[in-house]
């Protein structure tokens, strides 16, 4: 049976892996806690039992290209795990995530201007960069700079179906389609080059900008000048047509390392220093990764120890974003960024998604840097002060064990 219940309480929505930061944070405080209880450094724990390509998911079916493994040997190596960590009540944790990403059907077309610039449109809707990272698909396959490319978002009645922009498909699955689309017009232009050059198509290459003949080198014509002619001698303009639709899955994978202080009398968690490592398949921007690793990050850490809705008798008492806590630059120390290139195993460039992995891991890392640092295990979030304080009040009222003889 199954009963719809109406309530008062804000709507609930999807944003960024939904349910994956609960998730990894219960997974990986297990994890964590069997690693401690077997004395096995965590990192190494999770080596010895890391999928890899050919084994099976949880659903039977064989995992294609995975990096997480290439992402833990990172991390086994990096100063912010091996490196020493001083001072009372310090603590240093390790969580990893996985997230699966979408692929769905995209769409794109380039067009091909008399001077040689190549316009394109995107069904995408631009979240983060989508214009600045296609641009750089549809330059790299004409060999020309991304001063030449324009870049336009149109919707369903001027380019394609695509679907919606989430899941971490946006840059996976539109690159495809996007070099769908070049390599669309790329041929319709050597096809011209080759007829206005009088030889024939299978003898004639493409670079820097120019059709040669392969057996006349010193027969050839510049892109510019096929681009031109098409719409000068009547021939018609170039447009290059792309879609793309259920690529293999390509696979995210992130870990994260969190050294954390707690101060015992207030239960006040401070992070002193975060580095996320990640499987990106193959950076199209460096700088736009790095920014959804830290952002996410940073979401994943407000979920970890500071947001949380708080009700009494059905009252919601932090309405405001005064009372409801997100970090600023403030609470937050600078968040390192390391980048592992595992190529996925379909799409072009080895290319993986990226934005929603990094939400996930920060909870499962934290609290285990908590159990580091004053050796109490929370394992309800937000981590908050008072949870933490009355953690470590419960704990020390606690007996000790018995000693197990034998």
């Amino acid at each position: 049976d199954g009963y719809d219940v109406l309530t008062n309480k804000p709507r609930v929505q999807a944003y960024r892996a939904p349910g994956a930061t609960p998730a990894s944070f219960a997974v990986e405080s297990n994890i964590n806690m069997l690693a401690h209880a077997l004395n096995i450094d965590p990192v190494e724990f999770r080596l010895k039992n890391a999928v890899e390509e050919g084994d099976l998911n949880p659903a039977d079916q064989a995992f294609n290209s995975i990096g997480l493994k290439k992402v833990l040997e990172k991390v086994g190596s990096h100063p912010a795990w091996t490196g020493k960590l001083n001072g009372k009540n310090r603590g240093r944790g390790v969580a990893v995530a996985y997230w699966m990403g979408a692929t769905l059907a995209s769409s794109a077309s380039v067009s091909v201007n008399p001077d040689g610039t190549i316009s394109l449109i995107l069904g995408a809707v631009d979240l983060t960069g989508t214009r600045t990272t296609m641009m750089q698909v549809a330059a790299e396959e004409f060999g020309i700079s991304t001063d030449e490319v324009s870049v336009t978002v149109g919707d369903t009645e001027s380019v394609g179906y695509t679907d919606l922009s989430a899941g971490s498909r946006v840059t996976y699955s539109m690159s495809a389609a996007v070099r769908n689309a070049c390599l669309d017009a790329l041929a319709q232009l050597k096809h011209r080059a080759a007829t206005m050059l009088q030889v024939d198509e299978k003898d004639v290459e493409y670079s820097d900008r120019t059709y040669r003949s392969m057996s006349k080198p010193d027969v050839s014509i510049t892109l510019a000048d096929v681009a031109k002619d098409s719409i000068q001698q009547g021939r018609g303009p170039i447009t290059g047509k792309g879609i793309n639709n259920r690529l293999k899955h390509a696979h995210q994978t992130a870990a994260h390392v969190a050294d954390v202080e707690v101060d015992p009398e207030t239960g006040k968690v401070t992070i002193l220093d975060f580095t996320t490592f990640q499987d990106v398949g193959m950076a199209v921007n460096p700088q736009q990764v790095e920014g959804q690793m830290q952002g996410g990050a940073t979401q994943g850490i407000a979920w970890a120890l500071t947001e949380s809705y708080f009700y009494d008798k059905g009252k919601l008492l932090n309405p405001s974003l005064l009372d409801y806590r997100m970090p600023t630059a403030l609470d937050l120390p600078m968040i390192g960024t390391e980048i592992i290139e595992v190529p996925a195993s379909d799409g072009p460039y080895g290319i993986r998604g990226v934005g929603e992995v990094p939400i996930a891991p920060p909870p499962g890392a934290i609290a285990d840097a908590i159990y580091n640092a004053v050796g109490i295990q929370v394992t309800s979030l937000p981590m908050t002060p008072e949870t933490v304080f009355w953690a470590i009040k419960t704990a020390r009222k606690k007996p000790a064990p018995a000693e197990v003889v034998g």
